[in-house]
Parts: C-alpha cells; sequence; structure tokens
C-alpha cells in the first residue's frame, strides 16, 4: 500500500475516534483492515448492551476502509447487516473487513465483529460508491509525509 494512501486511512480513522471510542487498526493490508474497540459507555443502553447503531458505525467504517486501503475514496451505498450475537459495555472485538470486489464506480466489503475468543457477533456486507482515487497532494497527506 502505498505510504500517501496509508496516512490518509490513519487520519479518517483519527476523525472518527471521537464518536467511535477507542477504535484502533491493527492491520492494514491491501484489500483488508483488522480493528479493534473495547465497547465505550456512550455507546451502550441501559443494560450495557452495545447499541446496534454503534455496531452499524463500526461497519460502516471499517467496510469503508476496506477499498480505502487500494487508494479509493468511498461512501456507503448500501449495508446489509445481521445481527446475531449482543455486544456488551467494556467487550473487547474485532471488526475485520475484506475487500471482495472493487470496480470502476463500486465497490463490495464483507465485515464480521468477533469477540476475543473468535465467536462472530455480526456479520455485513458493504456496497460503496467509489468518489475518487486517493491523491498524494490531498490535504493533510502531504503534510504528515514531510
Amino acid at each position: 500500500m502505498e505510504a500517501f494512501v496509508r496516512e490518509s486511512l490513519l487520519e479518517m480513522y483519527e476523525t472518527n475516534r471521537q464518536w467511535l471510542g477507542n477504535l484502533d487498526p491493527e492491520v492494514m493490508e491491501e484489500g483488508f483492515v483488522r480493528n479493534s474497540v473495547v465497547v465505550p459507555e456512550k455507546a451502550c443502553n441501559f443494560f450495557g448492551n452495545a447499541f446496534g447503531g454503534y455496531l452499524m458505525s463500526l461497519v460502516d467504517v471499517c467496510g469503508c476502509a476496506a477499498p480505502w486501503t487500494l487508494g479509493k475514496y468511498v461512501v456507503t451505498q448500501t449495508c446489509d447487516v445481521h445481527f446475531i450475537r449482543g455486544v456488551m459495555l467494556g467487550e473487547h472485538v474485532f471488526i475485520e473487513a475484506r475487500d471482495v470486489r472493487t470496480g470502476r464506480t463500486s465497490s463490495i466489503a464483507d465485515v464480521r465483529i468477533v469477540d476475543e475468543q473468535g465467536n462472530v457477533r455480526l456479520t455485513a456486507t458493504v456496497t460503496m460508491h467509489i468518489v475518487r482515487d486517493i491523491k498524494p497532494e490531498d490535504v493533510g497527506v502531504q503534510q504528515k509525509l514531510e
């Protein structure tokens, strides 16, 4: 992966950290990302269960990160989410997204959230519209490379 693509992806994670909590990109390879997060209190209901919207936000951000590693700025078009088992306050989970297909105007990624034991908690397929290619001269990226 090009250095400028990596920097732009790290910048995206930093921007979203404020509302997703401590989302940590552990692996960033071409077409694949693996992130981890400890579910924060603000993302949970009265019973300590993570809100579905919070989990969908993780899917959205990480699903977009997979084609981002291929140098594509994308926006979500559709998201098909399957909640398999709940995620609790303080739980450490991993969000993995893999690019399945990237064409000229759209990209598809498979996303899953798993716990520390490898149990799948959620699966999703995200279809994204490709806005444009990431460029080395994009704002913020060039500064970090210098």
